[in-house]
């Protein structure tokens, strides 16, 4: 991506620097919002685990997963995005497609694939996701922004085209289901600690940051050390489910 700039000493991109903060309890937050916390957390194992989950209970744990990453999306980009901004995309005075550009972006900042979008109009949305981190979760995302910038309920299906592509359908729903899944998002509440980062003299993340590769181009970052895929995720899309 031409237009991201990377620190030119620890090779983070700028974007994350100033987005997220890491604070002394050790807890990394959004900078524009101190109560919402963020994860920095391997990918792979996870659409392998909510199956696993669904095989011991007995029942398939597909709805509830993408619900509260449907939930988790809203409220993160209510945080990025001011409400008049959002309220001036529902009524057409601002392109929703701006907006879209700006969500798809974060995602690759994020670890969480390359999105293509394939057509977008007041009723439905269509992308096509190259290196999805979660297959389950991004149908949530993609949920969740559909229905912020349209202030409507809306549905979403995901399509399997190969274990490195899915293709997600978000539509307004016609007549409202109703579907609580009783997981509500909780505020972070700081509290100082003991922990003293060695920061880049540069950007000012985490020195230990240098040890993560970001693949912009595909959305994916690299553990260095390990190999291992990694996605920066709100814990409210991970911690109701397990709570």
């Amino acid at each position: 991506m031409d237009d991201i700039e990377l620190c030119p000493e620890c090779r983070v991109p700028k974007d994350i620097a100033e987005e997220y903060l890491w604070l002394n309890s050790g807890v990394m937050v959004m900078s524009k919002n101190l109560s919402r916390r963020v994860g920095f957390i391997e990918s792979e194992n996870l659409d392998p685990l909510y199956a696993g989950i669904g095989d011991v209970l007995g029942f398939s744990i597909e709805r509830p997963a993408i619900e509260i990453a449907r939930k988790g999306c809203i409220d993160y980009f209510k945080n990025l995005v001011p409400p008049e901004v959002i309220a001036m995309v529902r009524s057409g005075a601002i392109d929703r497609k701006l907006i879209i550009d700006g969500m798809v972006r974060m995602g690759r900042l994020n670890g969480m694939g390359f999105f293509e979008l394939i057509e977008d109009n007041e009723d439905l949305t269509f992308f096509r996701i190259h290196d999805p981190f979660s297959s389950l979760l991004t149908t949530g995302i993609e949920l969740g922004a559909f229905e912020l910038l349209r202030g409507k309920a809306g549905k979403a299906s995901y399509r399997q085209l190969s274990p490195e592509v899915i293709e997600v359908v978000s539509r307004v729903m016609e007549e409202l289901e109703e579907y609580d899944s009783g997981m509500e998002i909780r505020e972070y509440h700081h509290r100082d600690g003991d922990i003293e980062f060695e920061r880049c003299p540069s950007c000012g993340v985490p020195k230990a940051m240098a040890g993560f590769e970001w693949d912009l181009d595909k959305g994916m970052i690299r553990n260095t050390w390990n190999g291992r895929r990694m996605v920066m995720l709100g814990p409210e899309m991970q911690d109701p489910l397990f709570a």
